[in-house]
């Protein structure tokens, strides 16, 4: 059996600055940063609140409509990649961690867009709670946020470029935060027949056993298994939400495999 793990980076930016101050706030370098409507585009650092702005403890690029008192309507921002080349990749995949929070009854929204070579396509758009727990204060689980994974192959081009919009809906709103930006052309490895490459995310990973599970939405239904290196599978479901509570604290240490169905590819997770 034999694991790799290598993969071809057009983007990159996690937007946490290589030397203090660590809660910069500089736009990163390549990329472009625009009020489409209104005064005010993303900002970036790490804001002290509201809470939920804390992804993975560092820096974020972020728009904070909630704060913005009577600025807080009509706004619009983009922030845009820098141009890459991805024409010649076999599959060029985005994935990022975010949230975004719901104003109810309105209209405000976070919109990711790839550039083809021609015009933009959304290949994600968000206008829902990011999460289901925004009740009573409680927030998204604490460095547990929705990670999306994107398959932009389609769109791929000598010019290719992605752009996040967040638009308010004309009203005073919440907020919306992205990190850990990556486009990149996977190169995968096998573990008997199937491909080990990213297809969900655990958090914490490694894990004693007891982690979150987060997928995208449209693998919400599905059935999944956990198995280990002997293929002995030692959990088996079905995911209900965007992001689940699994426990695996009776399993030996060691690793093991997410397999979702409908998909030749697992994820791999270290139990210790």
């Amino acid at each position: 059996m034999f694991f790799a793990f290598a993969q071809t980076i057009f983007v990159k930016e996690a937007f946490d600055p290589p030397t203090p101050p660590h809660n910069s706030t500089t736009l990163p370098s390549g990329w472009t940063n625009t009020a489409i409507l209104g005064v005010l585009s993303w900002g970036f650092g790490f804001p002290s609140a509201p809470a939920s702005f804390d992804i993975d403890g560092s820096n974020i690029a972020f728009f904070d409509d909630e704060a913005l008192g009577p600025l807080g309507t009509n706004n619009t921002a983009e922030l845009k990649t820098p141009i890459f080349n991805n024409q010649f990749a076999n599959i060029t995949l985005l994935s990022l961690d975010y949230f975004f929070r719901e104003v109810p009854i309105t209209l405000d929204s976070f919109n990711v867009q790839v550039y083809n070579g021609a015009s933009w396509i959304t290949v994600f758009s968000k206008s829902t709670n990011a999460c289901p727990f925004y009740r009573g204060g409680i927030r998204c689980p604490y460095r547990a946020y929705p990670k999306v994974i994107i398959d932009i192959t389609a769109h791929k081009n000598s010019n290719c470029q992605v752009r996040f919009v967040y638009h308010d809906g004309n009203v005073k709103a919440y907020y919306i935060g992205i990190d850990n930006v990556r486009i990149y052309e996977p190169i995968s490895t096998s573990i008997d027949n199937f491909v080990v490459e990213r297809i969900a995310q655990f958090s914490p990973n490694p894990s004693t056993g007891n982690f979150y599970l987060n997928v995208v939405e449209e693998q919400v239904g599905k059935q999944y298994q956990i198995f280990g290196i002997k293929r002995s599978i030692v959990k088996q479901s079905r995911i209900s939400f965007i992001l689940s509570k699994i426990q695996l604290s009776n399993v030996n240490k060691g690793i093991y495999f997410l397999k979702i169905e409908g998909v030749n590819k697992v994820e791999k997770l270290l139990i210790q």
